[in-house]
């Protein structure tokens, strides 16, 4: 037991002497020890802030009980919809047939789902979200105050009640405990609040988050209750503990192809089941792996720099390693001592790199992951990407390891040396050929990563810069764009819908600084859609099921103007075409192509299945509608997408209650702002308005994920560069300081300055040639893996791999240039005296 305390002991105190002897070494030389400092704190912070990205997306878990065991199921049906939602008679099919599930539950959150709140201050626009019964009982979520929904709250007639949301309480009611029970007036309609729920809960985020859930058969449209056509639901269920993933699906398969052989509605249409965190991490996955190999390359290229260093220092403290090691030193003290320094080092740039990692953290939390699609549940937000523990402890274990990885071989190198050569010597060499070799390669292998950064930075560069240079379809300058929601209540009938658009429209379009005036049902760009099945007048008529689909919007006169759209031919709409007045519908140019392709659509006749089913049944007789115009493509759902076929119906003569209005004016839209809600105020006092944005910063939100990856790695693409010429200015000017003796003996011999500028530049090229062929070989293979980031780009696009090549060549041969004309200018006489 002595004997152990003793060498404990021992170990203390030689590892003090060990950490103070290291802290004096730093501080007698300030400038390396910045220069190592700054270049591993860089290194570190990426790589902080990114893993605090990945922890937060990929490895928290997400905050429902045991939700490993949750999936969400989900429709499919191959070249038409990978992913779609699905009808309230499946899911009730789903529900009974399938054993695989402890429970099935269903939600609905879409562009539709708006509630006017009023009874305070001043109305409000709120999302709201469809939930049936157990739907967060099967989430494992208990609620902050009150209860969930019950059984006879979801059915035909049930209690009129809702659950609020955290914030909902908070903004509205002040935190008040007494909520329970309290009215909240949604659309003129009074509901009961039962239940409160937990601060943390996020499961909805398309359009945004639910302020308001209630129960599924409050739906006002009670006939999407019986018809399969209409897809709706979002299907979530928690596995039975003895089910697998793979188990379910085969089951949910089988269900499916019975239903698909049952109903013509469900032909063509099978199932998915996805689990939920695979749902949650989806199309952010790849991005993230591309973010998280750049960072590892940064921090090997700072590990390689700093590497340099440190055998360049090794050769300086040569004659210092060898008295300690003639005193008695042994060579695994001597081992011991240098990484101890290294460590030191690297955990002083750990904490300088968690300070620089907050900052960049702020800046991540800026840019969230919105969902891409409307039954997409719970997607990370930027509150969620934080300093947790696990950071804490990844920044601890990275900085240790990088100061052993940057140390150990330097220091094995260092305690090799002969101290009795050394001394005889007085530290005079280069540090032997095997040094410079090593040194050598620590710089080609900084080339070689610093070109795969560039050239990846490049591609995704040149691919935003593509998408750019796309044409939405629209002109985004000077529009304003903001969002309206009539309640049933006060507007029951069609006619009153039409009275509220005509008065608004008129008086917005009044305003002083407004050129002309429109609305739509879904805005290019917001995300929001609708599809339909389509038929046309003369052709076959398909069975239900077989029908081709478009996307269909409701368009007000004037919004083909205000949208800065073009027509191609026929007419807009007019004031005429309203309600009462032949059908008639406006078809995209890819409509137009697809089938009519040698024809003049103008004339034909079609009908969209929205109006078909109006009165849940299948009637094309009197629903034709005759195709007036054709006009441009529009991008709807983003630059990279390509069109597919649009039909515009006229608004005031199908009236919807959900809007955008579209505002063009002569000069800065965000002026007209406030005039704008004025006019709808002056209309209906109680009228909330929402989304008020002009159509550039939807435009610029649409790309603000890619711009984040292009900017975010050529960030890192830069560092690395700076790193690498850094290191490379490095080696060369001690490499000249090193060789000033057989400079002189050149020149006495003969040798021009110009040879020795050649010989020196030489030297960086050769390795500068051989870490950049390496670096595009690997190049050509890895941004393969930047295939789906990439916009009208190749992952080996030619000029690219050619251009950031001889950039940085060029870069790093002028960081060679300055020490090497310092050899050019060595003076002979001077040089041999020294020696």
């Amino acid at each position: 037991m002595g004997g152990n305390s003793h060498y404990f002991f021992n170990l203390v105190a030689t590892t003090c002497q060990d950490i103070s002897y290291s802290v004096r070494t730093l501080l007698s030389n300030p400038y390396y020890t910045c220069v190592t400092l700054v270049t591993l704190a860089l290194a570190i912070a990426a790589n902080t802030a990114i893993f605090s990205l990945v922890n937060a997306t990929l490895l928290r878990p997400l905050p429902f009980k045991d939700p490993e065991r949750l999936v969400l199921i989900w429709q499919t049906n191959p070249g038409v919809m990978e992913t779609a939602p699905t009808s309230f008679p499946n899911y009730t099919d789903w529900k009974s047939e399938a054993r695989s599930f402890e429970g099935m539950e269903a939600w609905a959150s879409y562009t539709n789902t708006k509630f006017n709140l009023t009874g305070g201050t001043e109305p409000e626009q709120i999302q709201y979200a469809l939930a049936s019964a157990n739907l967060f009982s099967i989430l494992g979520i208990d609620p902050v105050l009150g209860r969930f929904f019950r059984p006879e709250d979801d059915s035909l007639g049930g209690n009129r009640v809702v659950v609020i949301s955290n914030k909902l309480w908070q903004r509205r009611f002040a935190l008040d405990p007494k909520v329970i029970g309290a009215s909240l007036t949604l659309d003129g309609d009074s509901y009961t609040i039962v239940g409160v729920l937990p601060s943390k809960f996020k499961f909805v985020s398309f359009p945004k988050e639910a302020d308001v859930w209630i129960p599924l058969a409050q739906d006002s449209a009670r006939y999407k209750r019986y018809v399969r056509s209409i897809l709706y639901l979002g299907v979530i269920a928690r596995l039975k503990n003895d089910m697998t993933t793979e188990m379910a699906a085969t089951e949910m398969l089988n269900i499916s192809s019975r239903l698909s052989q049952e109903y013509s509605d469900n032909k063509g249409w099978a199932t998915r089941v996805v689990p939920l965190k695979q749902q949650v991490v989806g199309d952010l996955r790849p991005a993230l792996l591309v973010l998280v190999a750049a960072v590892v390359c940064v921090l090997l290229i700072a590990c390689s720099n700093v590497a340099n260093i440190l055998l360049s220092r090794a050769v300086e403290r040569q004659k210092e390693i060898a008295i300690r090691a003639a005193i008695g030193a042994t060579r695994g003290r001597l081992i011991r001592q240098l990484l101890t320094e290294s460590v030191l080092l690297a955990l002083l740039s750990g904490g300088i790199g968690l300070v620089l990692a907050i900052w960049a953290i702020k800046f991540l939390s800026s840019i969230h992951s919105d969902s891409t699609s409307m039954f997409s549940p719970y997607s990370v937000s930027g509150d969620q990407i934080n300093l947790d523990f696990l950071v804490f402890g990844f920044t601890l274990l990275l900085s240790v390891f990088t100061g052993v990885t940057f140390g150990l071989v330097p220091a094995i190198q260092a305690s090799k040396l002969n101290q009795f050569q050394t001394l005889k010597d007085g530290g005079r060499g280069g540090g032997g050929s095997s040094n410079r070799s090593l040194r050598n390669l620590l710089v080609i292998a900084e080339v070689a990563i610093s070109l795969i950064l560039l050239i990846s930075a490049g591609l995704l560069i040149k691919s935003f810069a593509r998408l750019q240079d796309v044409d939405p379809g629209f002109n985004p300058e000077n529009v304003l764009t903001l969002e309206i929601s009539l309640s049933r209540s006060r507007y029951p009938q069609e006619v009153n819908v039409t009275n509220f658009y005509d008065r608004l429209l008129g008086q917005l379009r009044n305003l002083p600084g407004v050129q002309t005036v429109g609305a739509i049902t879904a805005l290019p760009l917001s995300k929001n859609d609708e599809r339909t099945d389509f038929y046309i007048e003369g052709r076959t008529i398909p069975t239900q099921g077989d029908a081709p689909l478009l996307h269909q919007r409701k368009i007000s006169p004037n919004y083909i103007r205000a949208m800065g759209m073009k027509l191609l031919s026929g007419r807009e709409y007019t004031e005429q075409d309203r309600t009462g007045s032949p059908r008639v519908v406006i078809i995209n140019q890819t409509m137009a192509r697809q089938q009519w392709p040698k024809e003049n659509p103008i004339g034909k006749r079609m009908a969209m299945g929205t109006e078909v089913y109006k009165t849940g049944k299948f009637d094309l007789s009197s629903n034709w509608a005759e195709i007036v115009g054709v006009v441009s493509d529009v991008r709807h759902f983003g630059l990279d997408s390509e069109p597919g076929p649009e039909a515009y119906l006229p608004l005031l003569q199908s009236p919807a209650r959900d809007v955008t209005i579209v505002i063009r004016a002569l000069s800065d839209p965000a002026s007209i702002a406030n005039m704008a809600r004025r006019e709808v105020l002056s209309i209906d006092k109680d009228q909330p308005i929402a989304n008020i944005r002009t159509m550039a910063t939807l435009l610029s939100d649409s790309l603000s994920r890619r711009q984040f990856n292009s900017v975010i790695l050529t960030i890192f693409a830069i560092v690395a560069l700076t790193m690498a010429v850094v290191g490379i200015y490095g080696l060369t000017s001690y490499s000249v300081t090193q060789r000033t003796h057989e400079f002189g003996v050149r020149m006495a011999l003969g040798a021009s300055p110009g040879n020795l500028l050649k010989l020196v530049l030489k030297e960086g090229l050769k390795l500068v040639l051989i870490g950049a062929g390496i670096g595009v070989l690997c190049a050509t293979t890895l941004t393969r893996f930047l295939s789906s980031m990439l916009y009208g780009v190749s992952s080996t696009d030619p000029l690219v791999f050619a251009s950031v090549t001889l950039l940085l060549i060029a870069v790093v041969l002028t960081a060679s240039y300055f020490p090497a004309r310092r050899a050019m200018l060595t003076d002979p006489i001077v040089a041999l005296r020294n020696e």
